[in-house]
């Protein structure tokens, strides 16, 4: 599927839109509005995860400033600030629903990143969502107060953990910006070429750029050069047990001789299952492409919030 611009894409991908395209723009709204309280019973957590999951592809606070390819989620709560809750939803969804410049209060990030794309989810996913942005307290990134040594590697780490963290976001950032990159200008289709030919290649190169040791690997490799062996499917093990009983997850280190082993799930979201998904998820052509390019393939039948492998990062001990 080719995506245009991506403006505020992972909202986009929170929300669902349902209005009619007959009603007047005034019935669009009403249709929208709530009442400030759900009518169910809410764990605001929910919303959270939901937020994390479906927006921080491309929304991470984490992301630097001159990478953002959508604007940071603390900037789309404060542009549709309201006083309750019900006009916030609503003024949500009435712009979700037809993302042009006429419904938008951002038109300035319009002119940055362009129109969001439609996309659609459950109703309830949509309230739960709104509802964390709204009552919570959204991370910011560390350039938004102005400290933009955010932006910057840092040149000393507290622990081996934040040094490996850091280490495996970068460079996730980096294939995540260079794939939706590709889906954005190309496709899906075009998005399996550039993993099939660059993925490995882009993590080297970051490799090279912090000196230390990175891989993706999986006991589900669709590249066999992915497969995971020893101590590395022993924490795919431990990590899927943690994320069934809903455990935090935190890295795990292991010090060999003068190096630390670092250890990190790598989780699926909802961007994954169009290629890693189960089949309903996976549409017929990138099937098709999936059994030209992996005949041996086993990364598929994926859901939300699963551990599809580890990031195996190797540096020098201090």
């Amino acid at each position: 599927m080719k995506l245009p611009h991506l403006f505020l894409i992972s909202i986009g991908l929170m929300f669902g839109l349902f209005a009619c395209d007959s009603a007047t723009d005034e019935e669009q709204y009403s249709s929208f509005f709530s009442n400030e309280e759900l009518s169910y019973p809410v764990n605001i957590e929910q919303g959270k995860k939901l937020m994390e999951n479906r927006c921080y592809v491309c929304h991470n606070p984490s992301i630097p400033k001159e990478q953002l390819i959508a604007p940071p989620l603390i900037q789309v709560k404060e542009a549709y600030h309201a006083e309750d809750f019900g006009h916030f939803l609503a003024d949500m969804k009435r712009w979700l629903n037809h993302p042009d410049t006429a419904y938008t209060k951002m038109p300035k990030s319009i002119e940055q990143f362009g129109l969001m794309p439609k996309q659609k989810y459950s109703e309830e996913t949509i309230d739960l969502i709104a509802n964390y942005m709204f009552r919570a307290q959204i991370e910011a990134p560390e350039w938004w107060s102005g400290n933009n040594q955010g932006n910057q590697a840092k040149e000393h780490f507290e622990t081996a953990e934040d040094q490996g963290l850091h280490y495996a976001m970068s460079t996730k950032r980096v294939l995540g910006m260079n794939l939706m990159g590709t889906i954005q200008k190309s496709g899906t289709l075009a998005a399996l070429e550039f993993c099939n030919v660059a993925a490995i290649p882009l993590t080297d190169s970051m490799s090279q750029k912090h000196q230390v040791y990175i891989q993706r690997v999986s006991d589900k490799p669709r590249n066999p050069n992915n497969r995971a062996t020893g101590k590395a499917l022993e924490w795919i093990e431990k990590f899927k047990n943690d994320f069934k009983i809903e455990k935090e997850v935190t890295p795990i280190t292991e010090r060999i001789d003068d190096k630390i082993h670092f250890y990190y799930p790598i989780e699926t979201n909802d961007m994954c299952l169009q290629c890693h998904g189960k089949s309903n998820a996976i549409s017929n052509d990138v099937a098709q492409q999936l059994a030209n390019l992996y005949p041996n393939d086993e990364a598929t039948g994926y859901e939300v919030n699963q551990v599809r492998g580890v990031w195996h990062i190797i540096f020098d001990a201090d």
